[in-house]
């Protein structure tokens, strides 16, 4: 005899589950356990109805002004990775990349305005999500040249099925405050990908865009170790352009002062990224981070988070071993995407609590240039990371000193 057992699993966030289901019969092993886990999704990153009603309000839009004095420039590289496998593919093909490179520029040449993105990409993503997306305007000037000096660089990892132009309102603002950003697009786990020859690359895993993603804790485990090895080799590329003569950025990088930080999976990357090359002096976990951390570090560490209504004991137990600089920021009332262009690509389909859309873009991109500029260029510390800030008091901030709390407070509740 047979029967079927149907269990559902309703996770309330992105974290893992284990459990057993107890099977009592008169068979001579009863009862019989049946392992279960499950990893939590529930569309936390995927395109929601209201996100794309939004998205096809308007046809045109515009990347936030940066907020700094300088320029903004910005180029794509191709990089092949000659000493490794594609990960996704079995066919013996090397790991190649996209990166796309966000920095200060003297524009002494003039200007030539970027494209946001690839329009062969963002054309894929209106067809994903079923709705037109509007041409959107940027700050940026493309391939323009490097302004003197040495700069802070940020490598960015975008969260799971993203791409790298995902979070350009950050990208931007870093850049016309004196930093470089390279973001890296994750080829075949990215939900599409043009390289510069033309070769169009869609995800295998899926993509956010239409809720077709594979995100079983497997495969997201297997897509952080992927990530893992391409922030390797990006940041030993980094090093070779900064030494390279003639090249864009021969002199410009300063891989003395390294950061990572990455978004969603990309912030589950940033924190092992962290701990296995040195070469990184901090963090940035947006809204995505491993439930423990069982080995401290003293590398300085901003934990950003998005509408966190609860900490759990796992990252409770994180925030202990951060034995550097640290600092927990989180957003009432915002979502998981809230960080993410999205936020005013469809303004008004994205949550961002009391403070609003405009609010909480100068408080993401406020707390991450502090932090860095702390930690990176060892600037004073900014009143904002070590006491809650009166130009965004809805911010609840825990500081170095304090511990996390059980719960968040939420100001934005009724």
């Amino acid at each position: 005899m047979s029967c079927t057992i149907s269990v559902t699993f309703k996770p309330s966030s992105a974290v893992t589950f284990s459990g057993a289901v107890s099977v009592n019969d008169d068979g001579g092993s009863s009862p019989q356990q049946v392992a279960l886990s499950g990893y939590g999704t529930t569309s936390k990153y995927a395109a929601t109805a209201e996100m794309r009603s939004a998205l096809a309000t308007h046809s045109t839009a515009a990347v936030p002004s940066p907020t700094g004095h300088i320029p903004v420039g910005t180029r794509v590289m191709d990089l092949l990775d000659s000493t490794r496998d594609a990960p996704y593919l079995a066919d013996g093909t090397k790991r190649e990349l996209l990166v796309r490179f966000w920095y200060p520029a003297s524009l002494s040449q003039g200007c030539q305005p970027a494209e946001y993105t690839s329009p062969a990409v963002w054309s894929y993503f209106s067809q994903l999500a079923a709705v037109p997306v509007p041409e959107v305007k940027t700050n940026s000037c493309l391939d323009a040249p490097t302004t003197e000096g040495r700069h802070p660089v940020v490598v960015f990892t975008h969260g799971f099925t993203g791409t790298f132009t995902d979070y350009t309102f950050i990208f931007e603002d870093l850049a016309s405050r004196g930093y470089v950003v390279a973001s890296v697009d994750h080829t075949y786990e990215a939900t599409a990908v043009e390289f510069p020859d033309g070769r169009f690359v869609k995800s295998v895993l899926g993509s956010h865009w239409d809720n077709s993603w594979r995100a079983n804790e497997q495969t997201l485990s297997f897509a952080v170790s992927v990530r893992l090895g391409d922030l390797r080799f990006v940041v030993d590329e980094l090093e070779r352009l900064n030494a390279e003569s003639g090249g864009p950025f021969a002199g410009k990088l300063d891989t003395s002062r390294l950061a990572i930080a990455g978004h969603s999976l990309g912030g589950m990357t940033a924190l092992p990224g962290v701990l296995q090359d040195r070469r990184f002096r901090a963090g940035v976990l947006i809204d995505g981070w491993p439930d423990t951390l069982t080995t401290p570090t003293q590398t300085p560490v901003l934990i950003l988070a998005a509408g966190h209504e609860q900490w759990s004991e796992g990252e409770r137990g994180l925030w202990n071993n951060l034995r550097g600089s640290r600092l927990a920021v989180n957003l009432p009332g915002a979502e998981h995407v809230t960080p993410s262009d999205l936020v005013w690509l469809a303004k008004g389909g994205i949550k961002t609590g009391a403070m609003g859309p405009e609010k909480t873009i100068a408080a993401v991109r406020s707390y991450i240039a502090a932090f860095l500029d702390a930690n990176l260029r060892g600037k004073p510390l900014e009143p904002m990371l070590s006491r809650l800030s009166p130009e965004y008091p809805d911010a609840v901030v825990t500081t170095q000193k304090q511990s996390l709390p059980g719960e968040a407070i939420n100001h934005s509740a009724p």
